[in-house]
């Protein structure tokens, strides 16, 4: 008998024993009734004299014109001991109770999502807890009450109503910084499709009660307010918030001064989203990896308090120490995801096994190279002579012949210099299979800063906008068959229209790139020549570009 089949069979032993033994609580009392039943929930719900304070409560609400429509519900409904201690006179908070004890749909007790999840109209899901037999605390005592547009199960006790992860950080804890951050980014809207219609007012205008959305970019982007989430969230006193936004901002800088402390304080927000889909264990690490990728140190003796809500669990701590080197990576540009190009004519993607995807680009372009080969012989018998040769290459089947042909890649960086490495690998055998002249190639990266004008061309002014200005570039030289990572260099160019290279500059932050402000950068990768070549303006390669951030030791 293999796994599946044991399992298989536990399940049915299970569900026989939840829906046969008259011993198990969750059964006793099931008075199942036929399904062509007349009465619809709200009538079924009257006639039971047990749940006479559910009923009252239901029509106060409002609810009683929802249990009287055509489809079909599933009502759990708190028999009138669960109601001792409930103020029943707060109207509003009775409607949040009420819409937690109706779900959509007829689900008995039979039914796999009671046994799991099930989402009730207000959003929210009640869960079964196997140990102890209930949903949400409660346990049913009479199941299975079949009415016309639905079914009845009565419980012992209300379910427990749990506020989610943003609902209950921004009521419990809405004067730490952090929270007035994320509340500040929100706007409530009401959700047409899911607001109950209860009523209608004097004036004739329907009346409902209303489930509003929080309409936010950052719980667009991490929904810790959505009940279809499993969220871990961690919520900084302010002092560790202050203390990682502080660290965060030389990284965030932007060209409006004002705008660098808000962005610092979203990515402290963001690094504290530790998961959307489990609810993680944080005491029981002492570092966890992010949403984002980023590892957050916990160290256990931080955690101030935690809290179970209706869609994950919040834990306040103190402090978390997020390294610079986990928070601002290397940036990885792969050669083949290029945003636009001079022309596609030319331009290949290729499939390589050794290139970091399996993949690189090349532009296929006229180039010409001369080699100098000094070549002895004999004259005679007793004398030899030394001769030079020159080699010129001229790929003649290539069409492309672009000066400052040139590859667009965007990315988004940091405001932190940057070292620019990259690897551009001319694997054409017929390139260096001759020792004597292997071809020898040149490339150029043009580079504009975020915020500012992108890249542009023209024949009359060359590449501009460019960082370094008009007559500076970023070079890399590389010999056909070498396969190697290397560091680009500022050379000086020869002009500021055809911009052949001209010489490195030599100086210690020659290779380096100085980001003054976070956002989008663009690059040009560029093919180049030493001297004007009409017919031959020279190939490109490229496997990928690795920006790789130059930070303090921590």
């Amino acid at each position: 008998m293999n796994n599946y089949r044991i399992i298989y069979i536990l399940i049915l032993v299970f569900v026989a024993g939840f829906t046969a033994c008259s011993e198990n609580e969750w059964d006793d009392h099931v008075k199942g009734t036929d399904d062509t039943s007349k009465s619809d929930l709200l009538e079924q719900i009257k006639s039971n004299p047990d749940l006479s304070v559910f009923a009252r409560l239901i029509e106060k609400t409002g609810y009683d014109l929802l249990l009287e429509e055509a489809s079909n519900f599933t009502v759990f409904a708190p028999r009138n001991s669960a109601w001792d201690g409930i103020d029943t006179t707060n109207t509003t908070a009775l409607r949040k109770i009420i819409a937690y004890q109706i779900a959509y749909g007829k689900s008995i007790s039979t039914d796999a999502a009671i046994h799991s999840k099930l989402k009730m109209i207000n959003t929210k899901y009640i869960r079964f807890d196997a140990s102890s037999q209930t949903l949400e605390g409660a346990k049913i005592v009479s199941a299975d009450q079949a009415a016309g547009n639905g079914v009845v199960h009565v419980t012992d006790k209300l379910f427990d109503l749990k506020e989610n992860v943003f609902d209950y950080i921004i009521s419990k804890y809405k004067d730490y910084k952090q929270v007035q951050y994320l509340e500040g980014m929100n706007t409530k809207v009401m959700d047409t499709d899911k607001s109950v219609q209860i009523g209608v007012d004097a004036n004739g205008q329907l009346v409902y009660d209303t489930v509003w959305v929080d309409v936010n970019p950052f719980l667009t982007k991490y929904p810790i307010n959505s009940e279809d989430s499993l969220v871990t969230y961690v919520l900084l006193e302010d002092d560790g918030f202050t203390f990682l936004k502080d660290k965060y901002m030389p990284y965030f800088k932007q060209q409006v001064d004002s705008l660098t402390e808000p962005l610092s304080k979203k990515n402290v927000c963001q690094d504290m989203v530790i998961s959307l889909n489990k609810v993680v264990d944080l005491t029981a690490v002492d570092t966890v990896l992010n949403v984002d990728d980023v590892k957050v140190p916990i160290n256990r003796a931080n955690i101030k308090a935690t809290y179970e809500a209706s869609n994950g669990r919040v834990y306040v701590i103190s402090k978390s120490n997020i390294l610079l080197k986990e928070k601002i990576k290397p940036v990885r540009i792969e050669g083949e995801n290029y945003s636009s190009s001079t022309s596609k004519s030319n331009l290949y993607v290729r499939f390589k096994r050794w290139a970091s995807g399996e993949k690189d680009i090349m532009l296929n372009c006229r180039f010409v190279q001369s080699d100098v080969i000094h070549v002895t012989g004999s004259k005679g018998q007793d004398s030899t002579y030394t001769q030079s040769k020159t080699f010129y290459w001229d790929n003649n089947g290539a069409l492309a012949n672009t000066q400052n042909f040139h590859i667009k890649y965007q990315t988004s960086v940091n405001s932190v210099d940057y070292e620019i490495r990259y690897v551009a690998y001319d694997d054409i055998d017929w390139h260096f299979s001759d020792p004597n002249h292997i071809f020898r190639f040149e490339q150029k990266l043009f580079v504009s800063m975020p915020g500012e004008p992108e890249l542009g061309y023209s024949t009359a002014n060359g590449v501009i906008n460019n960082y370094l200005g008009d007559k500076v570039a970023f070079v890399s030289q590389d010999t056909a068959g070498i396969h190697k990572e290397r560091v680009m260099r500022k050379w000086d160019l020869v002009n500021n229209t055809t911009q052949y290279i001209s010489k490195p500059i030599e100086k210690d932050d020659s290779g380096i790139m100085s980001v003054p402000a976070s956002g989008k950068l663009t690059m040009w990768l560029c093919n180049t020549a030493r001297t004007n070549a009409t017919s031959a303006q020279g190939m490109l390669f490229l496997d990928y570009i690795l920006l790789v951030p130059k930070l303090p030791a921590e």
